[in-house]
């Protein structure tokens, strides 16, 4: 028998009270407290009539995401496939995808989802259904799937978990296999007054946890590119859908086309200089030179480049000058005046773009 749902999915959503401290509550309570009714799961993951038409919807898609027939031919999936799919929910997707692969495993942090996901694939032998304990798919071993996906799940995360679940979704896929994400695109007209109206409501510690949040097409891309993956297609819609193909970290090459950048670590902000002034820090990209000005017309010299710096090379492994980077200049002759002045330090790389690294903020005081 269909199970009839309510279409006041905004009204049943409105009526939802989670705890108070919504905000410091996990992914999987808040998950738990939507799906505590099969009416509230099926409200948060599409307004339907009853099971046949969420059914359809799981095969051909809706106006928010891509069905299983979409995902199978986009991802290259066939009859020996093993797909995962992040965020499985009650297996809206998978239960469609199915019969189409060798094993389709369904991972979601919500025990109560799995348990709706568990009655809808009843008998099916190759769905396996996998309760995460956390943003992590630890549960899964390296290059062990063919096929990773995650649909109207990224909206809900927060920009760090999101990009963790990318960090592993790129480490349990196979080489050269594909990948589907997608997450609301903030600057679409339509989604951007979303965000705005919802904004008020979600600061400091009113924020709800899996509130819908936003990205831009740039930072999308950037986070996929990031951990590894070629992106072979990123619609810029209202919502952005990156077809990707697992591909290798690769090192940042002088020529990635992003600006210089790195930190001034000598003298302090707001420190006092006594004696000869000592320029000091590390500046990344492919610099070609350093420049000191003092407040902002003086030309003080070229830093010496080329320095070791271990600890940078620790924290920015893909760039391949990280361990060498370091810069520094020791200002003789003629002192600066007593007083308070400004420091500007231009570093330029190969492709004639500059960078401040002080930022126009940077003050020390001269003193004898």
């Amino acid at each position: 028998m269909p199970w009839k749902v309510t279409r006041g999915a905004g009204a049943w959503i409105s009526r939802l009270r989670l705890s108070g401290r919504a905000a410091e509550a996990n992914y999987g309570s808040w998950w738990n407290a939507i799906a505590s009714t099969r009416e509230g799961a099926y409200a948060l993951t599409y307004v339907v009539d009853d099971e046949e038409d969420y059914r359809t919807r799981g095969w051909y898609g809706d106006a928010n995401s891509f069905g299983a027939k979409q995902l199978l031919e986009m991802g290259s999936v066939g009859r020996e496939s093993r797909v995962l799919e992040i965020g499985c929910g009650m297996a809206r997707i998978g239960r469609e995808m199915a019969p189409h692969v060798r094993e389709w495993h369904g991972a979601d942090i919500s025990k109560n989802m799995l348990h709706l996901a568990r009655e809808r694939t009843e008998g099916m032998d190759n769905v396996f259904l996998h309760e995460l304990p956390d943003v992590s798919l630890g549960l899964f071993a390296d290059e062990s799937f063919d096929f990773v996906y995650a649909t109207i799940v990224f909206m809900h995360l927060d920009k760090e978990d999101l990009f963790q679940y990318l960090v592993e979704a790129r480490r349990v896929l196979k080489p050269d296999r594909f990948a589907y994400f997608d997450t609301w695109n903030l600057l679409h007209p339509d989604t951007y007054r979303q965000w705005r109206r919802t904004q008020e409501s979600n600061i400091g510690s009113h924020k709800v946890r899996g509130r819908i949040q936003f990205a831009t097409p740039v930072e999308l891309r950037s986070y996929l590119e990031d951990v590894g993956f070629d992106v072979l297609r990123l619609d810029d819609d209202k919502l952005l859908r990156a077809l990707c193909r697992r591909g290798p970290v690769r090192s940042h090459e002088p020529d990635d086309g992003r600006p210089p950048f790195g930190y001034i670590d000598v003298p302090r902000n707001g420190g006092t200089v006594r004696g000869e002034l000592h320029v000091e820090g590390w500046a990344l990209d492919d610099i070609e030179r350093i420049e000191v000005f003092l407040d902002g017309s003086q030309r003080l010299g070229e830093a010496q480049l080329g320095r070791p710096r271990p600890d940078v090379a620790e924290a920015f492994p893909r760039y391949s000058r990280s361990a060498s980077c370091g810069f520094v200049l020791d200002v003789g002759g003629t002192s600066p005046p007593s007083g308070r002045h400004t420091l500007q330090v231009v570093a330029t790389d190969a492709h004639g773009a500059a960078t401040d690294l002080a930022g126009n903020y940077r003050t020390f005081v001269f003193g004898t």
